[in-house]
């Protein structure tokens, strides 16, 4: 038997309801929720791209430090890791940008729920912990913009380096660029360590949003 028209547009209202009631029952603590799973997303691929500055350290460093009768795998094995820091960079920023989007959503959410509390003083403090949260989220923003802007000349002298090995792979053309991978090491070793502080804020960060209780040190996992 077909549904009526009149049965129709009860379904309809019925479901209308239930979207409405869904979208108002939705709680800001879950974008806050999703902000910390970006923060924690992000530290993991900034870890990764930690790692990978280090190995394409070490197979420059082997190349020109100790090179083998053969210099294409050493090259190989250098040109492979600059190429995976790049992809690692490139997801790292994606990243990093669903993060802010994250953040945007979460304070909007914040400010739609908040200006719906009555009470002046609960208002209050909901608003100087917004204040803060915000704060701590920029923040991690301004470091990572500044990691990022150290972190891309780096990344290009890599790619430099591997470009004009791969025009001159030869005794004399690595010893050519002794220089440029000095350079290389003493930027890599500050940018580890930007990259190394960076991880654990956004880590911290990521702990503080999320619903989870951490759990206290030296506490067994279940």
């Amino acid at each position: 038997m077909k549904p009526t028209l009149k049965a129709l547009s009860a379904s309809l209202a019925i479901a209308t309801v239930a979207a409405l009631w869904a979208g108002c029952a939705s709680s800001g603590y879950q974008k806050g929720e999703k902000t910390a799973s970006h923060l924690e997303s992000t530290a993991a691929e900034i870890e990764l791209g930690k790692a990978r500055v280090q190995i394409a350290l070490d197979t420059l460093n082997d190349l020109m430090q100790k090179p083998s009768e053969d210099l294409r795998p050493q090259y190989k094995a250098f040109s492979s890791a600059v190429s995976k820091v790049a992809a690692t960079a490139r997801r790292v920023n994606a990243k990093a940008e669903a993060m802010a989007a994250a953040g945007q959503a979460y304070a909007a959410k914040w400010d739609e729920q908040m200006a719906t509390i009555a009470s002046p003083d609960i208002r209050a403090r909901s608003e100087a912990r917004k204040a803060a949260v915000m704060a701590s989220l920029a923040q991690v923003q301004t470091e990572y913009q500044q990691t990022k802007a150290s972190f891309n000349p780096f990344l290009a002298d890599l790619e430099d380096i591997d470009k004009a090995l791969s025009l001159d792979l030869t005794p004399a053309g690595v010893d050519s660029l002794a220089d440029e991978a000095r350079k290389a090491n003493a930027q890599g070793a500050d940018l580890i360590k930007s990259l190394d502080a960076l991880t654990t804020d956004f880590r911290d960060l990521g702990a503080k949003l999320s619903p989870l209780t951490p759990k206290p040190v030296g506490t067994p996992a279940n």
